[in-house]
């Protein structure tokens, strides 16, 4: 007996709805923005907003609508300063959010509505409502792409799907339209070198000369590929090395420093989709994560770290803990020489657990909640070398020899990344402990981060001589034989530059986490102001720069791509509000005006460049970063009505 049709008609909402009424009518996920939502942008209709879901909070009088929305916030009051819990907010219906108070918008509960952010904002990163909503309807929708599959909101099902082979197999239904739908040689071509240059520098997993060998086996094999063939060579011997090719084309085309229009190219978008979407089948068809290799969890990292949004950092940040226990049931968190794996593998399995490290903690400072690695991680594994790729293995570091020639840059800004975040990781332990945080506290972490300032500006000095010895003996130091990479061309010098900002830029970083929760003490607060708000601007400064120099292009997908200034700018407004006639006053309305210029119609920091063709259409804004942007948008009216300001116009 067919089961009974379901009614809905008796269904109530158990708390108001802010869609409009499009959105709701068609039970779709509504951004809210106004005065028109982009679903009803996208489909050209009006778009109307209810009186009654505009008003987001209920009348005093009205005590029956206000017990069935009514948030129950348990958190310390601002004026308690002897406790250092986060924030937990709590719904009906067993719904609960919680954030460290290092979350940027700790800073202004109310002014920034803390609480319906929290719930606005996905904890795990589904569809997009905007990517099926018009799916076998009749209107225009399903004839324009959706533009936010390069952000965190498509589906990870495929991760996880029942089918698990083993190795890749002849009969596998989606291995020969896999590789019949790669782009033309000459187009992974493209894509591979931009990898190289613009995404390996900042994210260094794979050891360079051995991809690239597998690299021309693959395409050597290829060649003489025909559809329904059984897979041989490389992809025999290493299956996991389909979903890391894969992945190092999507993250080398959206990362792309440059266009060729002479290359017969499909559409940007089109390619880099279609390349998303086969991303995870790979992974699927070699086990992981139930079987997972190193290639295959360098390709789950190297793709979610490039998806990263700080705005939405709930969402895609929920990898990493995925990850970490992957890379410990892979023994990664012990060093390889204690196995006795050959240098290559143990430098690579080095690699990717420092790399899980640094996003360990760098997620955890965007979403606001505690490390996903303990304090006590059990591992004894080694820091990343500094040896150029081709030298792994066959040479040895010497104090005796001069290393210049067979030193990387690139290693020598990661591993300054890595050392930055070490540091951090002691000042996040610090903060997310339940006693107070007291002035002598507060002195002993600072005294930490000279030491890191210290040990930063000794790694730019390297930076600097290493640039000018690249420079000079890059073209005769170099093979024919080996694969490019940026340090063996002009980018390595902008590399360098950018990389030197970024240095800085971690140990502002390191400061402005440390000053943030002192803001909730106004006694702690005033004895720190002097010296942490010039910390605020000093990064905004920095950030500012590395988003608006437009030779940064190539690595901007990581800043201001991936990352936001959301606390620097929240701190400095807050600070603003307060403090008005400052000495600091002046500096900081300055750094504001300058960094909501640069937001793009997007609704985000772009890097400022808005005439290059390959840069703003590559990374949509999601709704997170419209809500996240919003809010400080509407901050920023309210300090600038106290200034007697025109909010209106920027400076």
């Amino acid at each position: 007996m067919a089961a009974p049709a379901r009614k809905f008609s008796n269904i109530r909402r158990s708390r108001p709805s802010y869609s409009c009424e499009n959105c709701r009518a068609r039970r779709v996920k509504c951004d809210q923005i106004h005065p028109k939502c982009t679903n009803c942008s996208r489909n050209q209709v009006d778009c109307v907003y209810a009186d009654t879901n505009l008003k987001r909070k209920s009348p005093s009088g009205d005590k029956e609508d206000e017990c069935s929305v009514k948030a129950v916030r348990r958190k310390v009051e601002d004026d308690n300063a002897g406790s250092n819990q986060g924030y937990l907010l709590l719904q009906n219906g067993g719904r609960s959010r919680y954030i460290e108070n290092t979350f940027w918008a700790c800073v202004d509960v109310k002014g920034l509505e803390l609480e319906s952010l929290l719930f606005d904002l996905p904890l795990f990163p589904l569809e997009d409502i905007c990517c099926t909503a018009g799916q076998g309807s009749h209107d225009n929708t399903s004839l324009h792409p959706c533009q936010h599959y390069i952000g965190t909101t498509e589906p990870n099902f495929s991760f996880w799907a029942s089918r698990r082979p083993t190795g890749l197999r002849s009969n596998a239904p989606s291995l020969s339209s896999m590789l019949s739908a790669l782009p033309p040689r000459e187009t992974c071509d493209f894509f591979y070198e931009n990898f190289l240059e613009c995404v390996h520098p900042l994210i260094p997993l794979i050891h360079i000369t051995t991809f690239d060998s597998r690299y021309r086996q693959f395409w050597d094999w290829h060649k003489n590929w025909k559809v329904g063939d059984a897979p041989d060579g490389i992809l025999l011997e290493n299956p996991s090395f389909l979903p890391l090719l894969l992945t190092v084309l999507f993250t080398g085309s959206v990362a792309r420093s440059k266009i060729d229009v002479g290359l017969n190219m499909c559409p940007p978008l089109e390619t880099q989709k279609r390349l998303y979407q086969m991303i995870p089948l790979a992974l699927a068809m070699v086990g992981f994560p139930h079987s997972p290799a190193i290639y295959s969890l360098m390709a789950f990292i190297l793709l979610n770290s490039m998806l990263i949004r700080e705005e939405e950092s709930l969402s895609s940040c929920s990898f990493v803990a995925v990850a970490f226990r992957i890379s410990q049931a892979m023994g990664l968190h012990k060093d390889g020489t204690d196995f006795g794996l050959d240098d290559i593998q143990t430098e690579e399995r080095r690699r990717v657990w420092y790399h899980l490290l640094h996003l360990d903690v760098m997620t955890s400072i965007v979403s606001g909640l505690p490390l996903v690695a303990s304090s006590e991680m059990f591992s004894n594994t080694r820091m990343i070398g500094e040896l150029r790729d081709e030298y792994i293995g066959k040479v040895q570091l010497t104090k005796e020899v001069d290393c210049s020639p067979i030193i990387d840059s690139n290693y020598i800004l990661t591993a300054g990344r890595y050392d930055s975040t070490s540091c951090i990781r002691s000042i996040l332990l610090r903060q997310f402990s339940p006693s107070p945080l007291g002035l002598s506290a507060v002195k002993n972490m600072e005294q930490t981060i000279e030491e890191l300032q210290t040990r930063m500006e000794e790694r730019i000095k390297r930076l600097n001589s290493q640039s000018r010895e690249e420079r000079t003996s890059a073209s005769s130091s170099r093979s024919n034989s080996a694969p490019p990479t940026a340090s063996d061309n002009g980018d390595a010098h902008v590399l360098n530059l950018w990389g030197r900002s970024l240095l800085k830029l971690m140990v502002e970083k390191a400061y402005c986490l440390l000053y943030q929760p002192t803001m909730r003490d106004s006694n702690l607060w005033m004895e720190l102001r002097a010296k942490a708000i010039p910390r605020f601007q000093s990064f905004l400064s920095i950030f500012i720069d590395m988003s608006s120099t437009e030779s940064y292009l190539p690595f901007q997908w990581l800043y201001p791509g991936a990352y936001q200034p959301l606390q620097p700018v929240a701190v400095l407004l807050i600070d603003l509000f307060h403090n008005p006639h400052s000495t600091e006053a002046q500096k900081s309305r300055r750094l504001l005006e300058r960094t909501f210029s640069l937001l793009g119609p997007e609704g985000r920091i772009t890097n400022g460049t808005s005439h290059v063709a390959c840069w703003p259409e590559q990374r949509h804004a999601s709704a997170g970063a419209k809500q996240a942007w919003m809010r400080l948008e509407r901050l920023r009216s309210r300090v600038w009505q106290k200034l007697g300001l025109d909010s209106s116009v920027l400076w």
